[in-house]
């Protein structure tokens, strides 16, 4: 489903021992995307291992990707630019996706 390369940050300045899912494509000019991939977790947890069930927010993620995709496909869109994303997985908590958000701004 998710193609991406996964790569886990950890975001200790903002909540402790939260890791980060980000799905990256970095290219010459990159676009960030919040994007809530995960369910919400119980308790500590601030994320849940398994996925949202709610389907169109995967079909988002792979829109955005798609787009781009066809972007850097048309040569006469962005000439000699290459467009990529950071896809930061929220786990449907704003202080998550904030807290990964901060961490991944210096990708």
């Amino acid at each position: 489903m998710l193609s991406y390369l996964l790569i886990n940050i950890k975001s200790q300045t903002v909540i402790p021992n939260l890791s980060g899912k980000c799905y990256l494509d970095l290219q010459d000019l990159n676009i960030g995307v919040n994007v809530h991939i995960s369910a919400r977790g119980e308790g500590d947890m601030y994320c849940s291992p398994e996925l949202d069930p709610r389907l169109w927010r995967i079909q988002n993620a792979e829109v955005i990707k798609y787009a781009i995709m066809e972007i850097n496909r048309n040569e006469s869109v962005l000439p000699n630019i290459s467009l990529g994303y950071i896809m930061v997985d929220g786990c449907n908590r704003d202080i998550v996706a904030l807290a990964r958000n901060m961490r991944n701004m210096s990708v």
